[in-house]
């Protein structure tokens, strides 16, 4: 299993998982960092669509646009700005080119395909609010799996539970799901259950995203990078 592929299972608390800052900035992890970003937003994309929840921070973001003039992509693009403080501060060593993508174009992605999705009615009853909760969390673990794997940075967001365990010194699986739990009360906050943003696909990609992503690493993306694979 790939080294970050751990970071995202949690079943290790190692300092060798530390991200390389030197990571070679080949082409192949470029183009995989890139690609991984498709079925990362295309995966939020249809949370959305489908009105089932979404992952904790995207339903920061997105209750947020309840308040502000803005779209998806524009408020993430702006409350990124103090996650990347953070970062640069505390968790300097995850930053590297996929940390400015993801940053400066994830939200847009998810917005582009919001727009196209919203073009098709979507299918209403508990049956499908299952399958477009499982299909966005597949879809998620895809992209995660790719864009981590690829090893060019960490995004802001994802960050924050990385430095809090080289601070606390804790197993990362606590501080992931610290991390989670805070954005959750934030969206909370928010009103986000009021806008629809905590459901089922909430609960159910923050249980399996991880073992998903795991799946790929090992069986179809980890041979692309054979460097980062536990021997």
């Amino acid at each position: 299993m790939g080294l970050l592929s751990e970071r995202i299972v949690c079943m290790s608390d190692s300092a060798s998982f530390l991200r390389r800052w030197t990571a070679p900035l080949t082409p192949k992890r470029v183009i995989c960092m890139l690609l991984g970003h498709v079925p990362m937003s295309l995966g939020i994309a249809v949370f959305i669509w489908a009105s089932v929840g979404n992952l904790p921070f995207p339903a920061i973001n997105l209750a947020l646009t309840h308040y502000v003039p803005f779209s998806y992509g524009t408020v993430v693009l702006l409350f990124n700005i103090l996650l990347f403080l953070v970062e640069w501060l505390f968790g300097r060593q995850y930053i590297h080119l996929g940390t400015f993508f993801n940053w400066f174009f994830c939200g847009y992605i998810v917005d582009l395909f919001s727009l196209l999705l919203n073009t098709v009615p979507c299918p209403q009853g508990f049956g499908w609010q299952i399958l477009f909760s499982v299909v966005g969390t597949v879809l998620l673990g895809m992209g995660v799996s790719l864009y981590q794997l690829a090893d060019l940075g960490i995004a802001p967001a994802d960050s924050i539970a990385l430095i809090f365990r080289d601070y606390t010194k804790g197993p990362f699986f606590v501080c992931r799901l610290a991390a989670d739990v805070l954005n959750l009360v934030i969206c909370l906050l928010l009103g986000g259950w009021r806008f629809g943003l905590i459901g089922m696909a909430t609960v159910l990609s923050a249980f399996t995203i991880g073992p998903v992503a795991g799946f790929f690493n090992r069986y179809i993306f980890g041979r692309l990078f054979p460097e980062n694979q536990l021997t």
